[in-house]
């Protein structure tokens, strides 16, 4: 047990991390008979630097559409699940951005991915964005108030779901 506790994150937070080469296959199925993508990933940064985790994109109606598009922003759309099945994509060594959650399960805590990035993102304002920046700039100036801000990204610049 004490391998595992060295080997296998144990901290909750955001890492930089790469993705490493799969044991098992690039793509699974859980007991229940769910498919997903399996991308492994060591942390490259901090104290949980050497570690591993693994992130799970499942391919289920209500998931597969979040899992595709998360695959394609890092990935890039050079890929297919041919390729992957077959294990002929080249994402090992890829640089990501985790997001890890503590879990509880039967009273003992168990750290997951949740969120998949890519390392970097470029710095992207859109003109809605644009425009409700000059509202609230308006309002501080005097002028007519500012919209309500609605956040899309958080403070890493990391994508905040739904």
């Amino acid at each position: 047990m004490e391998k595992q506790d060295k080997q296998y994150l144990n901290a909750a937070g955001k890492f930089t991390a790469r993705v490493k080469a799969p044991g098992n296959g690039w793509m699974d199925r859980t007991d229940s008979g769910s498919e997903f993508v399996r991308i492994p990933v060591l942390v490259e940064e901090g104290e949980q630097a050497g570690r591993e985790a693994v992130w799970r994109g499942y391919l289920t109606e209500k998931a597969k559409l979040r899992t595709l598009q998360t695959l394609d922003d890092i990935f890039g759309k050079e890929w297919n699940f041919e390729m992957l099945a077959a294990g002929k994509v080249p994402w090992a060594g890829t640089l990501v951005r985790i997001t890890v959650e503590e879990e509880d399960y039967n009273g003992e805590p168990r750290y997951k991915i949740k969120w998949l990035n890519p390392a970097a993102k470029a710095a992207k304002v859109e003109q809605t964005a644009v425009g409700k920046l000059d509202a609230e700039l308006r309002a501080l100036r005097g002028g007519a108030p500012a919209a309500p801000v609605v956040k899309t990204h958080d403070a890493e610049g990391d994508d905040i779901p739904f």
